[in-house]
């Protein structure tokens, strides 16, 4: 029997992972949409095809239940609000489940995040960008929607890293 992490949820039918194109570095980074989180301060829905070939992108894969993530969240919320005049768009998209997910939004405004919280709840974009479904997870797509750095996990060592990134990302 496949598990969730094998199979993805398109439409009516389910496809194995193995037959969903991922999106990888090089890889023009592919459109989605995704519903804000009850108790997030962002509200609405959130459109990478709005940005794609226009702003650089940062998007964070987190869960409630990972503490790491609580590291990075903040951190990316300064560095958006740091670059946000050059046109920074940052999203964070929970992987968590549905025991968790009613805590998605208190733990956004508890680590003061400002920027797009959303959930994806049937794992469809997880599926192309995070197949591995690993928190936290990062994407950096740069201004003409070409996805140009990804990275697994979190260490100390990672926000020296992660701001350089960031910035050569809206320089």
């Amino acid at each position: 029997m496949a598990t969730r992490r094998q199979l993805l949820l398109a439409g009516a039918s389910l496809v194995p992972l193995s037959r969903v194109a991922h999106a990888t570095v090089g890889a023009r980074a592919t459109a989605f949409s995704l519903r804000s989180v009850t108790g997030a301060k962002w509200r609405g829905t959130f459109n990478l095809a709005d940005h794609l070939g226009k702003q650089p992108v940062v998007i964070t894969f987190f869960a409630t239940w990972c503490r790491p993530c609580e590291v990075e969240l903040p951190l990316l919320q300064k560095l958006q609000k740091e670059h946000e005049k050059s046109g920074l768009v940052t999203v964070g998209i929970s992987i968590d489940g549905p025991e968790t997910t009613s805590g998605i939004g208190p733990m956004s405004r508890r680590l003061g995040i400002e920027f797009a919280i959303v959930h994806d709840a049937d794992s469809r974009v997880g599926a192309r960008y995070n197949p591995r479904n690993f928190a936290p997870f990062l994407v950096l797509i740069d201004r003409t929607g070409k996805i140009v750095r990804e990275r697994e996990g979190w260490s100390p060592s990672h926000e020296a890293e992660l701001r350089a990134s960031v910035a050569k990302l809206v320089g």
